[in-house]
């Protein structure tokens, strides 16, 4: 006898948003990169309850008020520590009495076997654990006919971002307990990892936990053209359908006939533009990073960030980081940039003043720059400086600014008020280096061992917007540790840029 789902009177999408509001934990915490547009997704849906929650909240029992539980990508080992087993045996008691679980990515190393200190909620456990380290990149997938139920679809093949998900067997244990929902017809391998894992193993699945529901994926479709939606969808039909599943007779779901030949396996990580070389030096610096502060130095900008034994030291500023990250990429695009200044590196307002002269049609020696907001995409760059300050002396006027790199497109536009009157804005996910605490979320990195911003961290700001949806400001946080007080709210400044740097080969110069 095969568990499967037998529905029986099953609801549709549609009618699952007239029911009573869906009560959605989104798990936030060390080791958790929940991106904003998934958060923002399920928040805009008027029939589910959003709330954001930690290690700490799972272990005082904040789950007994949610339905849902949505665990993001990240590191399954570094949530699983920021849960502590208290929090772990949490999440096993909310699922077994009949929650339901969803975990993407890290989400779903965390809910499988693989680990001890992993939740065991799937039998399943990742293949070739050493060589986890698959790389990143879009793969094509088949959803089986469940699984284009389950998460909306019309169609069954589709191309999804996977970035070191898990990888389970092809035939694995406890059939009779798994549900697969679709799976890869294509492969990435990082290296010496094994060929052919990939290709026909399940992309994501389905299985029961006592009386609740595990849903695991492994890839990124929040990440993915054409698939942002289908996590919510899955969780209105998921809760919609909790109570109708049914030991029924075995179903066979046969592995695509057509595997992908192992010449067309993709071999390695594949930073196919400048943007996304940008990002990956930056987080690869993140990652890596077990000594950090937000510095203002006069050292050249090779000397503000340090590779020491395979881990970097940062005592840089906003500037100083993008720099040295622009600089470990691609010189020729530093020394535009860099040609720019009297200092030992540019500043931010330099960043500024660059941007400004740019075209948004031809690039000049590499740099682009970006008309909207809305053109922003992973490993872009913003720009900003503040109208002239008195300095502490009170003398004088100091420029200050500040220069980030983007990590994920422009949220939805949100208007609200602030001191009585109506503003617009949009948020965006960032990399930088800065001593305000951004909006959540924000990420710090976990070898620095920092319990506030000091320096390289991942973060939430609001670009600010009039009724004609241009940006007339910057909201960058909540709390300046650099002048030890909260912010309380916008600042606007019409010098605000957006630019992309293109190879410098294809780059005409005006």
């Amino acid at each position: 006898m095969l568990l499967w789902l037998l529905l029986v009177g099953s609801f549709s999408y549609a009618q699952g948003s007239m029911t009573k509001s869906i009560r959605m934990a989104i798990f936030l915490d060390k080791g958790a990169n929940a991106r904003p547009q998934i958060i923002d997704t399920f928040a805009s849906d008027r029939s589910i309850s959003v709330v954001v929650v930690n290690g700490e909240d799972i272990r005082t029992g904040c789950l007994k008020n949610a339905d849902v539980l949505f665990i993001p990508g990240g590191s399954g080992k570094k949530e699983a520590f920021s849960l502590g087993e208290d929090g772990q045996e949490e999440i096993r008691r909310f699922t077994h009495d009949g929650g339901i679980y969803i975990g993407v990515c890290a989400g779903c190393y965390l809910a499988s076997s693989s680990r001890p200190e992993y939740l065991g909620l799937m039998p399943l456990s990742n293949v070739d654990k050493q060589h986890w380290r698959r790389g990143k990149a879009f793969i094509p997938i088949k959803f089986t006919k469940l699984g284009m139920e389950i998460f909306g679809l019309k169609q069954e093949n589709a191309d999804v971002l996977y970035h070191n998900g898990p990888i389970f067997p092809h035939d694995y244990e406890h059939k009779n307990e798994i549900a697969p929902l679709s799976y890869f017809l294509g492969e990435i391998v990082g290296p010496e990892g094994q060929v052919g894992l990939m290709v026909n193993s399940p992309a994501m699945v389905l299985t029961r936990y006592g009386n609740g529901l595990v849903l695991g994926i492994s890839p990124h479709p929040e990440a993915s053209p054409g698939l942002e939606d289908i996590e919510l969808h899955a969780a209105h039909w998921l809760y919609n359908n909790r109570n109708h599943v049914k030991v029924a007779a075995p179903v066979s779901y046969a592995p695509v006939s057509s595997p992908t030949p192992a010449s067309s396996v993709i071999t390695e990580q594949i930073p196919t533009t400048l943007p996304e070389r940008i990002y990956n030096k930056a987080e690869e610096i993140f990652e890596h990073t077990r000594n950090c502060h937000y510095r203002h130095l006069q050292e050249s900008v090779e000397d503000q960030v340090r590779k020491v034994n395979g881990a970097y030291e940062a005592n840089t500023d906003c500037s100083g980081f993008v720099s040295y990250v622009i600089n470990s990429v691609s010189p020729g695009h530093y020394n535009v940039v860099y040609q720019m200044t009297g200092h030992t590196y540019p500043h931010a307002r330099t960043f500024v003043i660059l941007i400004g002269q740019l075209r948004t049609d031809i690039s000049t020696n590499g740099w682009l720059r970006l008309g909207s907001f809305r053109n922003l995409r992973r490993g872009d760059l913003i720009a900003w400086e503040k109208h002239n300050q008195y300095s502490q002396s009170g003398r004088s006027f100091t420029r200050s600014g500040h220069v980030m790199i983007v990590v994920d497109p422009p949220g939805k536009i949100v208007t609200g008020t602030f001191a009585s009157r109506p503003i617009r804005y949009v948020e965006v996910y960032v990399l930088d280096s800065s001593s305000v605490e951004h909006f959540a979320p924000q990420v710090l990195p976990q070898g620095a061992h920092q319990n506030e911003r000091d320096g390289i961290g991942k973060g939430t700001i609001r670009l600010m917007l009039d009724n004609q949806d241009n940006v007339i400001g910057f909201w960058q946080g909540t709390f300046s540790h650099g002048k030890n007080k909260s912010i309380e709210g916008p600042s606007y400044s019409k010098r605000i840029g957006f630019a992309r740097l293109v190879p410098l080969t294809a780059a005409k110069s005006n």
